[in-house]
């Protein structure tokens, strides 16, 4: 990241290319605003993440859950920038309610802090680490969950989401860069996370919102899936070409 920001910035031959070229593809609105700074003609926001079609489940996954009950994932690299150490932040707050789980499937640098966190946080009966998982066993995960549960601070256009909604979880995650824009009203919540107390309290709010509304989980469910049907490679390739490329 600290790369392209000085790319942008100084060198004339990267500002040369964006503002002369005839279509630039941009991902979040924090990056459209970088581009249009610089002098850029023909923006074109567009995911930069999408799904084979052989991804999808064959069956149509109802996302209901049971009264009393939510079973949340999380995926990912445990990174300082993903936020790993804010859902134990969450976590501890909802506690009491034994019915709440996380399941977290990921590997990475900050292990020994985030099991440090659950022991020390008493977590151990509602926080369950997987470790890494080949890619083959997730689809398992996203099936066996309700809700994908995202915390990463910086993240220009997560994976994660979209193959979550297509085994119909709807997110919570925070109101930043791509989960903002990938993520909708409809599929789900993005939480305002001005201060860290800001986001602890309005992720646990979301949370607790699906956990006391199991019909709001199978909706958001049904449109999670809807969106994520549209965001193959297929259809992708197909509307940049038609973009980017008119006749």
């Amino acid at each position: 990241e600290r790369t392209s920001q000085w790319m942008i910035r100084y060198s004339p031959a990267c500002k040369g290319m964006i503002r002369e070229a005839h279509a630039v593809l941009v991902s979040n609105p924090d990056t459209y605003k970088m581009v249009q700074q610089i002098g850029a003609k023909n923006i074109i926001t567009t995911l930069d993440a999408a799904l084979p079609e052989s991804f999808f489940p064959k069956d149509n996954i109802i996302k209901g859950g049971i009264p009393g009950e939510l079973k949340l994932l999380w995926v990912g690299r445990f990174l300082p920038r993903k936020g790993i150490m804010l859902l134990l932040d969450v976590m501890k707050e909802l506690k009491k309610y034994p019915g709440i789980s996380l399941t977290v499937v990921g590997d990475g640098e900050m292990k020994k802090t985030f099991l440090d966190g659950i022991r020390d946080f008493q977590l151990e009966n509602t926080v369950n680490w997987k470790g890494k998982v080949p890619y083959e066993q997730v689809t398992e995960f996203y099936a066996s969950h309700d809700v994908f549960f995202f915390t990463s601070l910086r993240d220009s256009c997560p994976a994660q989401l979209i193959e979550a909604m297509a085994f119909a979880q709807p997110i919570v995650t925070l109101n930043l860069h791509g989960q903002s824009v990938i993520v909708s009203d409809n599929t789900g919540f993005r939480c305002a996370c001005g201060t860290p107390d800001i986001a602890i309290s309005e992720l646990k709010k979301a949370i607790l919102y699906l956990y006391n509304n199991p019909k709001k989980i199978e909706d958001m469910g049904k449109a999670a899936r809807s969106f994520a049907k549209e965001q193959t490679w297929e259809k992708k390739i197909e509307n940049i070409i038609k973009t980017c490329y008119p006749k």
